[in-house]
């Protein structure tokens, strides 16, 4: 999740504290990449390769060799932060929801290719009881009225707003508006309304069926035994986050910048983060902490008070507070513990659980960098992997020529879409 609407707030109050940039700024420099954002792009992303969080890693490192940038790579352990159990709950519900308006879509897909093959000529008064539910079950009932009573179920389980999210609500509200203006009005148009369904649920199959993918140990795993087969460092940060001991990196000279679509980032300490790289259509933006906090007026935990009030991955925040009214509470009153103080408890609550000082904390200490974390491994066995994986390394030159190329013609964001061109030659859109 990151810090919800911090990006939108330094946009209208710290505009210097973001920079448009490009690969080539980065020429010579070593990059902390935060293993977990190109890795979910990658899995969730269009590519039909059978392991495309590798191929999207194999085409990412030889993009950055082609620039001369060096790479450590950081993945979060299976040990994470207490606190960073709120947001690991909060996104278990949110997958239980994803994979339950999938199996629900996947249902619609079949009622729906029924309703459009349906001989609307058998539609009679009796199918207005059971799209109503209060039609008796008979074992001789029409396939029309079957398909009435299911429609009557499924719109009435669906509301339940813990398991399906409100885009299937919404369009099960209109399936329902359509079948009853079949039902009850006898409309003629129907055909062409269920064919529009059919679209929409189209749609929602795929975007599900990307969504209810998880990532798992073995891709995990897989992506850092091919990392390092490559010969690049790759660190596990137990306990703690992997953007956390990026910061670490930096801090320390190991590296110059930090590579993740996470704001929290910048929280944890003073390093330049470049959000968008490698990313299609999109320059990289990089992020400067520091310009940010001057720009704002804050200090350094007035910075981090900020950030907790718009809301973190480690505990609730106050309800009702979003990032302009945080901002001008932190500046009014320039801590947390004051702001709760004067806060007007009839419009501001805390949320359960709310704990501000253990948020702190968690900001406030670094993780340790691991003794062996910059031993780079010899690449030994990397021929075994790319056969086992189905990596052509002159096919991925190929395309990070293109991309090259493309990035040549036009910097902010390689072009119009390279990697749709990149379709062409059989490999797929890599990115969404």
């Amino acid at each position: 999740m990151g810090i919800p609407g911090l990006t939108g707030l330094l946009k209208r109050h710290a505009p210097r504290s973001l920079t448009r940039t490009f690969t080539h700024d980065y020429r010579g420099q070593t990059m902390a990449i935060d293993v977990s954002c190109p890795l979910n792009r990658f899995i969730y992303g269009n590519d039909p390769h059978p392991f495309p969080h590798l191929q999207g890693f194999f085409l990412l490192t030889k993009y950055c060799e082609r620039h001369d940038i060096r790479l450590i790579f950081v993945f979060d352990g299976t040990k994470r932060l207490p606190a960073k159990q709120w947001e690991l709950n909060r996104r278990a519900r949110g997958h239980s929801k994803i994979k339950a308006s999938l199996v629900f879509e996947q249902s619609r897909a079949t009622r729906l290719a029924a309703w459009l093959q349906a001989d609307l000529t058998l539609v009679d008064d009796t199918l207005a009881a059971h799209l109503a539910g209060t039609a008796a079950d008979s074992e001789q009932v029409s396939a029309l009225a079957r398909l009435a009573q299911e429609l009557h179920c499924t719109h009435q389980s669906v509301q339940d707003r813990a398991m399906y999210t409100k885009t299937v609500r919404d369009l099960s509200d209109q399936e329902y508006e359509v079948m009853e203006a079949m039902i009850l009005q006898r409309s003629e148009s129907v055909q062409d309304k269920v064919a529009a369904l059919i679209r929409q649920n189209e749609r929602l199959l795929v975007s599900y069926g990307k969504r209810a993918r998880r990532i798992t140990n073995v891709i995990k795993r897989q992506t850092y035994d091919f990392l390092t087969a490559l010969g690049y460092p790759c660190i596990t940060c137990e306990n703690h986050e992997a953007e956390a001991l990026c910061v670490n990196l930096v801090l320390h000279g190991k590296a110059d910048a930090i590579v993740s679509e996470d704001m929290d980032t910048i929280v944890f300490g003073d390093s330049r983060l470049l959000r968008h790289f490698f990313m299609k259509n999109k320059p990289i933006l990089q992020v400067d902490p520091m310009v940010a906090r001057q720009q704002l007026g804050l200090t350094k935990a007035q910075f981090l008070d900020l950030c907790i009030l718009c809301g973190t991955d480690f505990g609730p925040k106050i309800a009702g507070v979003g990032p302009t009214r945080a901002l001008q509470l932190v500046r009014q009153h320039g801590s947390i513990e004051e702001i709760l103080i004067h806060l007007d408890p009839r419009k501001y609550i805390p949320e359960q659980g709310f704990d501000y000082r253990r948020i702190r904390q968690v900001f406030q200490e670094l993780p340790k960098i691991p003794l062996d974390a910059m031993t780079t491994p010899p690449a030994d066995t990397l021929e075994g992997l790319l056969e086992r994986y189905q990596l052509d390394p002159d096919e991925i030159d190929d395309q990070v020529d293109l991309i090259m190329h493309l990035d040549h013609k036009n910097p902010a964001g390689f072009g119009n879409d390279p990697f749709n061109s990149l379709s062409n030659r059989n490999t797929g859109p890599l990115f969404t």
